[in-house]
């Protein structure tokens, strides 16, 4: 369905990187990932709009023993809370390994001013098996018919923050040349990711070599194509997404988002990007 504009602001690091939207992939494309690292990604993000504080945002990504945790939660900052009071609170977990990723459950609970929208889905081998998302769909004779196939073979918005690279000298940038597919609760689209440069970063929380993606949203179904907002967005060329490595792991994750909306320009700040490796008991044995 249609999502409200600050609705989408707190996962523009994963459906637009699974963008406006992720961050992730299929499960074919893990096939040579790197190996699995146990890490603790904390980060902090600011929304802003045409330069002005919009909201903020925290992550929390959690791998460990062959189990992922995310966690990410938002707020409407300054007078934008006065007009728009938006909070969010959305979180997923599953399994990883080196050639696969696994969702197994996904949350998202947000509010703005008296809305209210919930999802709450249940996922097997990359196939929606329960979904309830509220509020309903409405009929609609333009939209787009959601399809029993479009529930297979997807990840959910939030199990896209973690990336994994390929291996080799262009590993970075081999973040960026993928196509995931999504489905939030409403709609199934795909976000298609191509690099466009890689470069190397010496301010804000992260410093160092990062890869810059193009990002491309290409509605499936559940949408409908004649509202003016969809149209726009599936025309957009103006989105982007920018990702650094976490630690040593292997993954990386997205430190800046850039989208050009109807009203304006969106753009998410990384403000702080901590991570923390974590040893594997077995290493000194």
């Amino acid at each position: 369905m249609a999502l409200s504009f600050t609705r989408h602001l707190p996962l523009l690091s994963l459906q637009t990187v699974s963008l406006l939207a992720s961050l992730a992939t299929t499960s074919s494309a893990f096939a040579a990932a790197a190996e699995v690292h146990d890490v603790e990604l904390r980060a902090k993000y600011r929304i802003s709009f045409l330069g002005f504080d919009l909201a903020r945002a925290n992550l929390i990504a959690k791998v460990e023993h062959g189990l992922y945790a995310l966690r990410v939660g938002y707020k409407t900052t300054g007078l934008v809370k006065v007009f728009a009071a938006a909070t969010g609170d959305v979180s997923a977990t599953g399994m990883i390994d080196a050639e696969h990723m696994m969702p197994a459950e996904f949350h998202e609970a947000t509010k703005e001013n008296a809305r209210e929208a919930k999802v709450d889905m249940t996922i097997a081998k990359s196939n929606i098996i329960e979904n309830q998302a509220m509020p309903e769909v409405t009929p609609d004779p333009d939209r787009i018919v959601l399809k029993p196939d479009d529930r297979r073979g997807v990840l959910d918005p939030l199990s896209a923050v973690l990336i994994p690279t390929l291996k080799g000298k262009d590993s970075l940038g081999s973040a960026c040349n993928r196509t995931i597919p999504v489905f939030d609760g409403w709609v199934r689209f795909n976000i298609v990711m191509t690099l466009k440069e890689t470069r190397t970063l010496d301010k804000g929380p992260f410093k160092g070599e990062a890869a810059v993606c193009a990002v491309r949203w290409v509605p499936i179904s559940g949408y409908i194509p004649t509202r003016s907002g969809t149209k726009f967005m599936m025309n957009n060329k103006d989105l982007d997404v920018t990702l650094a490595p976490v630690g040593d792991t292997g993954y990386v994750a997205p430190i800046h988002i850039g989208v050009q909306t109807l009203h304006g320009h969106v753009d998410v700040d990384a403000v702080e990007f901590t991570t923390i490796d974590k040893p594997d008991p077995g290493a000194a044995n």
